[in-house]
């Protein structure tokens, strides 16, 4: 099983919510937050905090002292960020954002098909660009 296939394979089994500051949406505790404001991140930042992401970490409560690190590096890019685009995807001021977040799961994964893991599910994360994009 790669790294991938057991992140999409986690539930939701205890309170978790999205990482972003001042989202409450809850995610699986093996995923870092929500689908809207995950890919909000810069790609370097998605793929560093996967790279990090030790599988059963969100289990044992025991992250490496590197993925600690990317949190904390995401933490202080969301906090950069202007007060109308730290706030988060919820304000109502993106169709394309607020359809995003409307969809499920599988609705998701069907508008991206054409993404494929790059270099590798467990280098890149569960979802980039065929072109090795992750944008």
């Amino acid at each position: 099983m790669t790294k991938a296939d057991y992140v999409r394979g986690q539930g939701q089994n205890r309170d978790h919510h999205c990482h972003w500051t001042g989202c409450t949406k809850q995610v699986p505790p093996a995923m870092w937050g929500c689908k809207p404001h995950w890919f909000r991140l810069p790609p370097n930042l998605r793929r560093r905090i996967w790279r990090c992401y030790v599988p059963g970490q969100e289990i044992t409560g025991r992250p490496s002292a590197d993925y600690v690190a990317a949190a904390r590096e995401a933490q202080a890019w969301i906090a950069a960020q202007p007060a109308e685009a730290a706030a988060g995807l919820f304000d109502g001021s993106s169709l394309a954002s607020a359809r995003l977040e409307q969809m499920s799961t599988s609705e998701f994964r069907r508008l991206h098909l054409n993404l494929t893991p790059w270099p590798s599910e467990d280098e890149a994360g569960p979802w980039t660009h065929a072109d090795g994009r992750d944008d």
